[in-house]
Parts: structure tokens; sequence; C-alpha cells
């Protein structure tokens, strides 16, 4: 199950974008995403701006953050049995559940005149 993980420029910050799309290098649909993309290598340092830590929060790495906005899994996602226990698993079941509400059969509305 384990993959091989890489440390590299920006980890995990290509997870959670704002572009600005007004910006002469911002970056285009077309793009190809490699390594190099991840890396915001057509950018200096400078050019990359920062989002607070819990608009991308990294709950494996991190820990429990009730004040986490966008929570973020870089070792395995909790539907994994290897990582049901991850900090803050219990709010990717929740959200799981939530998904398959819109799934459910939709029983027929009858309008009665009023």
């Amino acid at each position: 199950m384990e993959c091989r993980n890489v440390d590299y420029r920006c980890k995990n910050w290509s997870s959670l974008m704002l572009i600005n799309c007004g910006h002469e290098k911002a970056i285009r649909p077309s793009v190809n995403w490699t390594l190099e993309s991840h890396q915001f290598a057509w950018l200096t340092h400078e050019e990359i701006g920062a989002l607070p830590m819990e608009w991308n929060w990294l709950a494996d790495e991190y820990g429990e953050n009730p004040q986490a906005k966008m929570l973020h899994w870089t070792r395995g996602l909790p539907c994994f049995a290897e990582y049901r226990d991850t900090p803050m698993a219990e709010y990717w079941f929740t959200e799981y559940v939530n998904s398959q509400r819109g799934l459910q059969p939709i029983k027929e509305v009858v309008c009665s005149p009023s």
C-alpha cells in the first residue's frame, strides 16, 4: 500500500491553491501536472503567496485542529483500513456519509390542491 514519498520544494502546496489568473505567470488549464509543476518551478519563491496553515491542514502530520478549514491526509485517506484511526478521521467519515445522501432515491412528491 505504501508508495515512495519524496520531499521536494513546496511539498503539499499544490493540494490547495488560489491562483491569481491576472498574473503574467499564472498557471493555465493546459498545464501537464508533473513533479516540476507541483514544485512551482516556473515561479520564484517571492512570486508564491502563502495561505494560513488551517486552510490546508495536514491532519495526519499536524494532528487534531478543530479550527482547520480544509483537511488533507498526506499518507492515506481514512477510508483505507490502515488509516481509519488517523487524526481527524471522523470528519472524513462524516463527509463521506453526507456525500452519499444525494444518491438516495427521491420519493415521489404528491401535491394536494390547496
